[in-house]
């Protein structure tokens, strides 16, 4: 839990570590932005942080409070019916909140079920909080749209020089990551900013390890889900306990599935089948447990682009049909250099590709079956040596030409791997050293 107990007093502080760190013609568009950032007083005299944002749920407009579910609005506090107050309007405003258990009173959620850490409360028109104040999201459900592009973040105080600036490096299903060093709190909102209006994207989630990585949450799947106005339970099934969103009794919307083999997959859903962005690990509740697939399903199948990590530590990334490799895609090796990028069919390396092996050795061309067979070239790693023909089931066998690191070369038929039938050896100077037949490479005298 950061500490807000210093929530203006923070100000200069903040002011001298993020100073300049945008230009002045972005920070014309924060300049209201600060009102809606809040102060939460929780219990013992604690403080966490969040925003005010106006969603859509089914056809009404929805206005909330949204915070972290794992650092702020804890689980003894909703079972307690502990009162919060909220502050805004750089702390000049605020509110209570009981959170009672009535939903029909006061609206509110939580989404860790599909590990995200946000929680949202329905802002009630007793609050009296003027519409000005609430910040407007931006919805994708193309997140990796947005991999790369400029992101905002407010920092708590008074001034528009507390503006931090920073990329999306990278995305896990609906979390995401982008590198600074300077102090930003969880539950702050991350902006966009396209088309000369500032949206909400996401909210700050904690700062990793390395002190310079932090991690964040798309609200993309919340916007989601109360569209769709969908009704969250929990449900057993023969083959494992579902958690998450319903519609006309069938999981639809996002969720988790915990499997009896204790594997769980976290995503969307669709006529109770896995069905949009999603991921499935291999087990939870474990230190041990990792991602063994991310990316795309329809109809309860891999269907789509994804990736899928393999024990040895090798994964592939590329398009998939009826969980099978399909279409174009590559294998990286753990270390992330490639193993092989090209055509897939049914799960098998089959078509056009590049196979690189880890010494650095590599063959273009023609596959099947999982095998180097066609036409193709293998090249040595001296960079000099290589072969150019026919193969078949891994070996030179055909016509082909082979090159060796002196220059000189060989043209003709080959079997097994081996010069084998009618074929001609060159020197670098492309003079005949001689002509004839081969038996399983040697030259028949």
């Amino acid at each position: 839990m950061e500490n807000w107990n210093n929530y203006i007093d923070n100000e200069k502080s903040n002011e001298n570590s993020t100073k300049n760190s945008v230009s002045n013609d972005v920070k014309y568009y924060f300049s209201d932005a600060y009102k809606s950032l809040c102060k939460i007083k929780i219990e013992n005299h604690k403080y966490g942080s969040g925003f005010l944002i106006k969603l859509e749920r089914g056809i009404k407009p929805f206005y909330c409070l949204m915070t972290s579910s794992y650092q702020v609005i804890t689980k003894n506090m909703i079972k307690n019916e502990s009162t919060i107050t909220v502050y805004y309007n750089n702390g000049y405003n605020r509110f209570n909140i009981k959170l009672v258990k009535n939903k029909n009173k006061r609206f509110k959620k939580d989404y860790s079920y599909i590990n995200s850490d946000i929680f949202i409360i329905q802002i009630l028109p007793e609050d009296k909080v003027d519409e000005s104040f609430y910040l407007e999201p931006y919805f994708t459900k193309d997140f990796h749209e947005l991999l790369n592009k400029n992101i905002y973040i407010i920092t708590p105080g008074k001034s528009n020089n507390n503006i931090l600036e920073s990329k999306i490096d990278s995305i896990k299903l609906y979390e995401f990551t982008f590198l600074n060093n300077n102090t930003i709190f969880t539950g702050l909102p991350i902006f966009i900013l396209i088309n000369d209006k500032i949206s909400i994207i996401g909210m700050h989630r904690c700062r990793q390890k390395n002190q310079i990585k932090n991690k964040a949450d798309f609200i993309g799947p919340i916007i989601d889900s109360l569209k769709n106005n969908s009704v969250f339970h929990r449900k057993e099934y023969t083959n494992g306990l579902y958690i998450g969103e319903f519609k006309d009794n069938k999981r639809e919307g996002y969720g988790k599935f915990i499997r009896k083999n204790q594997s769980y997959y976290i995503g969307q859903w669709l006529n109770d089948y896995e069905h949009g962005k999603g991921t499935i690990f291999s087990e939870i509740h474990s230190d041990k447990d990792y991602i063994l697939y991310e990316g795309d399903f329809a109809n309860g199948k891999l269907n789509g682009n994804g990736r899928s990590i393999y024990e040895n530590g090798n994964y592939y990334v590329g398009q998939f049909s009826n969980n099978l490799r399909h279409g174009k895609g590559t294998i990286f090796y753990q270390n992330n250099s490639i193993k092989y990028e090209g055509d897939f069919i049914k799960d098998l390396a089959e078509g056009n590709g590049k196979y690189i092996w880890e010494d650095g050795e590599y063959y273009i061309g023609q596959f099947f079956n999982n095998l180097r067979h066609g036409k193709g070239t293998e090249y040595y790693k001296n960079g000099k040596e290589k072969y150019i023909g026919d193969f078949i089931k891994n070996k030179y066998e055909g016509n082909g030409k082979y090159i060796w690191e002196n220059g000189n070369y060989y043209i003709g038929q080959w079997l097994n791997g081996l010069k084998h039938g009618k074929g001609i050896l060159y020197s670098k100077d492309n003079i005949i050293i001689y002509e004839g037949n081969f038996d399983n490479d040697k030259k028949c005298i």
